[in-house]
C-alpha cells in the first residue's frame, strides 16, 4: 500500500499486528466520558443501516508487514486494546494471547502495565456507581500495593479499564456477545 492510499480493516483482521507508540507521542489521557463514548458508538450502531462503524483514522506507518508505527491513533488503539482485554477475561473472547500487541519506546512501564491489565478485573468489582471519585479511590487503594504502576499514564490506563469493566458488568451474556461481534466484524 503506498501512502497516498488507504484500507478500512475491522478489528478482527489486526490480529497479531504489533504497534509501536514512538517517544514524541503524548501519553494516555482518555477520560471516562471518551472511553464511554466509544463503548456506546460502538454498542448503539445499526448494522442494517450502517454497516459498520467507522472509527476515526488509526494512522500508522509499516515497519515490518504486522508492525506499525502509530502517527495517530493511539488513544483509540490503546482503548480497544483494553476492551478486548477484559471481553477475554470475561470469556466473550477466547483468545490465548491479546489479539494485536502496543509497545512504548519510552515508557515501557505502561506496556507491562497493559500486559498484565487483565488482572485487575476482580479488583474493579466493588463500583456500584462509576464517577471520578470512585475510580480514583479505587487507584489509590491499588497503588499501595503496587507502587512501581504509579503514573499519570497508567492511572488513565486504569481509569479506562473501570469506565470499561463497569459498563460490560451492565450487560447480560447476550448484549456482549452482539458488542462483541459488532467491535471484531463491523468496527473498521
Amino acid at each position: 500500500m503506498n501512502e497516498n492510499n488507504f484500507e478500512l480493516k475491522t478489528i478482527q483482521q489486526l490480529e497479531n499486528y504489533h504497534f509501536v507508540v514512538e517517544k514524541y507521542q503524548r501519553g494516555y489521557k482518555w477520560d471516562i466520558r471518551q472511553v464511554e463514548e466509544l463503548l456506546n458508538d460502538i454498542e448503539e450502531f445499526d448494522i442494517s443501516k450502517n454497516g459498520f462503524y467507522c472509527l476515526q483514522p488509526i494512522v500508522v506507518k509499516e515497519l515490518t508487514k504486522t508492525s506499525f508505527e502509530l502517527l495517530d491513533g493511539q488513544q483509540r488503539s490503546t482503548t480497544l486494546f483494553i476492551i478486548l482485554s477484559i471481553l477475554n477475561e470475561v470469556g466473550i473472547l477466547k483468545f490465548n494471547k491479546p489479539l494485536f500487541t502496543i509497545s512504548y519506546k519510552t515508557r515501557t512501564a505502561s506496556e507491562t502495565f497493559l500486559e498484565d491489565i487483565h488482572i485487575l478485573y476482580s479488583e474493579t468489582e466493588e463500583i456500584k456507581e462509576l464517577n471520578q471519585k470512585t475510580v480514583n479511590a479505587l487507584w489509590e487503594t491499588y497503588i499501595e500495593n503496587n507502587k512501581e504502576n504509579d503514573n499519570v499514564d497508567n492511572y488513565h490506563f486504569f481509569m479506562a479499564y473501570c469506565v470499561i469493566s463497569f459498563w460490560v458488568r451492565q450487560r447480560d451474556q447476550s448484549q456482549l456477545n452482539t458488542f462483541k461481534d459488532k467491535l471484531l466484524f463491523n468496527t473498521k
